[in-house]
C-alpha cells in the first residue's frame, strides 16, 4: 500500500487549500475543519486518481473532482452519524455532539455547497465534453446517496423488518455505492479512457462499495473498537437494516425473531440486550454469510478490471479492492 499513500498525498494537499483553520466564520469552517483532521482513509478520491492514471490519464488533472468526492462523502457522514444518533466518528465524539445539532447540520449543508464549488474549478482544467460528463454523473451520484438514505431512514421510521435481499442490495447500491461507483468513472472520463474502460471502472467502483459496506457490517458486529473507530454493536443499538440482520431474521425461529426485533427497535440497548442479540445472529451464521459474500463481490470486481490494460495503477487498484475486505476499521 505504500505507493498508494502517495496518492492520498496528493488528495490532502489538495483538500488542504480548501479545508482551512483560518476560515471564517469558525462556527461555519471549525467543525468541517475538525472532522478533516481526524483523517480518515480518503478511499473515494485515492480511487479517482488511480482510476485516471489507469487509463492513461494525469493525476493532477482529477485532483478537483476527487477532492469534491471527498467533501460529498464527509458531508454524508455528519449527517448519517445525526440520523443515526452516532457516539463516535473516527475514534472521536461525532460532530453534533462537540458542536451541538444545529452546527453541525449546517457544517454538513456547507460541505455540500463546498463540493459544488470545487467541481466548478474543473472548467480551467478538462475541456467542456469532460466537464460535462463528470459534472452529469457526480451531481447524479449525490442524489443517489440521498435517495439510498431515504430508503434506509424509510425504514427505520415504519419499523419495516421484512426487507428483502434485493430490496437492500437496491438501497445499498445508492447509499454506499454510488458514489465510489462515481469516483472511479468520473477516473476514467478525465483520463480520457475508452468506454469500455469506463464501463469497467463504473462497475469495479459498484462492487466494492457493496463489498465495503457489508464488510464495514461484519466488523460492526464482530471487530475490535479500537481499530473499528465507532463502538461495536452499533447497528444493533441503532437498529439497522444490515445483510446481517435480513439474514438472520428471515433463518430465525418466531420466539427469536420477535426479540431480535424488539431489541432492534428499543430506542436504547443495554450491553446485555447487544450480547443476546449477537447471539441470535452468530447462531445462524449470518456473519460469516456476509464476510464470504464480501469475498465473493470483490473476487467479480477484480476480474472485470480484465478491461484495463497492465499497469502500476491497475494493480493498485486490485490491491485496494483486497483492503475492502482486509481492513480492521
Amino acid at each position: 500500500m505504500d505507493g498508494i499513500s502517495s496518492y492520498g498525498d496528493l488528495v490532502e494537499e489538495e483538500l488542504a487549500h480548501y479545508i482551512r483553520k483560518d476560515l471564517e466564520p469558525k462556527e461555519l469552517y471549525g467543525p468541517i475543519y475538525d472532522l478533516f483532521s481526524r483523517g480518515g482513509k480518503r478511499i473515494r478520491p485515492v480511487l479517482c486518481l488511480l482510476a485516471c492514471e489507469s487509463v492513461g490519464g494525469r493525476a493532477e488533472d482529477a485532483l478537483k473532482t476527487a477532492a469534491a468526492i471527498e467533501m460529498i462523502h464527509n458531508f454524508t457522514l455528519i449527517h448519517d452519524d445525526i440520523v443515526d444518533k452516532s457516539e463516535l466518528r473516527r475514534g472521536r465524539p461525532c460532530l453534533h455532539h462537540t458542536y451541538g445539532l444545529g452546527l453541525a447540520i449546517n457544517s454538513g449543508d456547507g460541505l455540500f455547497s463546498m463540493a459544488y464549488g470545487v467541481m466548478n474549478d474543473n472548467l480551467g482544467i478538462l475541456d467542456r465534453k469532460r466537464f460535462d460528463g463528470v459534472f452529469g454523473i457526480f451531481s447524479r451520484a449525490v442524489t443517489e446517496v440521498c435517495e439510498g438514505q431515504a430508503m434506509d431512514i424509510s425504514w427505520a421510521k415504519r419499523r419495516r423488518w421484512d426487507i428483502t435481499v434485493d430490496d437492500y442490495s437496491q438501497m445499498l447500491k445508492r447509499k454506499t455505492s454510488a458514489l465510489i461507483a462515481c469516483s472511479c468513472e468520473c477516473g476514467g472520463i478525465i483520463g480520457n479512457g475508452s468506454q469500455k474502460e469506463i464501463e469497467a471502472l463504473r462497475s469495479f467502483g459498484a462492487n466494492i462499495g457493496m463489498a465495503f459496506q457489508i464488510h464495514d457490517d461484519v466488523l460492526n458486529l464482530a471487530g475490535e473498537e479500537e481499530e473499528y473507530g465507532k463502538e461495536i454493536g452499533g447497528d444493533i443499538n441503532e437498529g439497522k437494516r444490515t445483510l446481517i440482520i435480513i439474514d438472520t431474521i428471515s433463518k430465525c425461529n418466531e420466539k427469536e425473531r420477535k426479540r431480535l426485533i424488539e431489541i432492534l427497535d428499543a430506542e436504547q440497548d443495554s450491553k446485555k440486550e447487544i450480547r443476546e442479540a449477537l447471539d441470535i445472529i452468530n447462531k445462524y451464521g449470518s456473519v460469516e454469510m456476509a464476510s464470504k459474500k464480501a469475498e465473493s463481490i470483490i473476487k467479480d470486481a477484480k476480474g472485470g478490471l480484465g478491461a484495463l490494460p497492465d499497469s502500476k495503477q491497475k494493480k493498485m487498484l486490485l490491491e485496494l479492492a483486497d483492503y475492502f475486505i482486509e481492513r480492521k476499521g
